[in-house]
């Protein structure tokens, strides 16, 4: 005892070294427990790939026959749906060439002209279908066919909107398509797709009951086309002017006053109404797309 009194320092020393001990006999057993548990995983891993790598990766004939037909009716089902999307939209004329296109673009756009003018519907200066460029300048041969199928769905739409009798068609702007945008290389990558887009606006001003009119059988296209926006404006935002010395007279007696001579024409009587009513006309704004479903199973 003499001695560890004498010797604090050793006793501490000694303390130290015990627990330096216990320590590293826990590391030691921990190592030997997580190296046991790789151990075991890899044995069982090489296990599995020796497993695989003998193993035939081919399946039976019978279950090869069943994966096959599954495929098919699968296919069929796709074909079907394809078949039925494709009816809802124009075909794409494919023998059209780029002179055929020009050649059919002007005289589409001379028929609407004289429809409108017989109709007395007022065209946008330069009409031309949105196809300004092509009045001199032949599309490529990749895009003739594809434009040849919007110009049909426009005519459809702008002469329908005359037949309507809408007053006045203010503005006809469409996108380019995108052989005409990114060239024949990029316009092949484009038809890899599954959809395709062809966004355009048109602008129409008119009566109320005849834009309402013209709107609704838009809804009836025979091509695949979607309504993506739509804005109405009328074209006074002020009520019809008030006269301040009928303030004092009584309604029967301002209904006498305008209508009470039965000796009127009805034009006259028309134009009293539209005086005390208010005379508006109704612009609409709207965006279309006409979509194209490309085909899924061509070569």
């Amino acid at each position: 005892m003499k001695f560890f009194r004498d010797n604090p320092f050793l006793i501490w020393v000694g303390v130290v070294f015990v627990l330096v001990i216990i320590l590293l006999g826990f590391l030691l057993s921990q190592a030997v427990v997580g190296f046991a548990e790789e151990w075991d995983n890899y044995t069982a891993q090489v296990a599995k790939l020796h497993r695989l790598q003998n193993s035939s990766p081919y399946p039976s004939e019978e279950n090869l026959k069943a994966k096959v037909a599954s495929i098919r009716v699968f296919e069929q089902a796709l074909r079907n749906v394809e078949e039925k999307v494709h009816s809802l939209m124009g075909r794409i004329p494919q023998d059209i060439t780029p002179q055929n296109f020009q050649d059919e673009l002007r005289v589409i756009v001379s028929e609407i002209e004289k429809k409108a003018k017989n109709a007395k519907v007022q065209l946008p200066e330069d009409f031309y279908l949105g196809m300004n460029q092509y009045k001199t300048v032949l599309p490529t041969a990749e895009a003739a066919p594809q434009l040849s199928r919007q110009v049909r769905t426009l005519k459809w739409i702008i002469e329908k909107l005359i037949e309507c009798g809408v007053g006045k068609i203010e503005n006809l702007e469409r996108e380019q398509l995108a052989v005409e945008k990114e060239g024949n290389t990029q316009g092949e990558n484009q038809d890899r797709k599954i959809l395709r887009f062809s966004p355009f606006k048109i602008v129409f001003t008119g009566e109320y009951s005849r834009v309402r009119k013209a709107v609704n059988e838009l809804l009836y296209c025979p091509d695949f086309m979607i309504l993506r926006a739509i804005s109405v404006s009328n074209s006074s935002q002020q009520g019809p002017p008030k006269r301040s010395d009928t303030s004092a007279i009584s309604g029967d007696q301002q209904y006498q006053a305008l209508f009470g001579n039965s000796n009127e024409s009805k034009s006259v009587k028309k134009e009293k109404l539209n005086i005390l009513l208010g005379r508006e006309l109704v612009t609409f704004q709207i965006h279309f797309e006409i979509i194209d479903l490309m085909n899924l199973f061509s070569e």
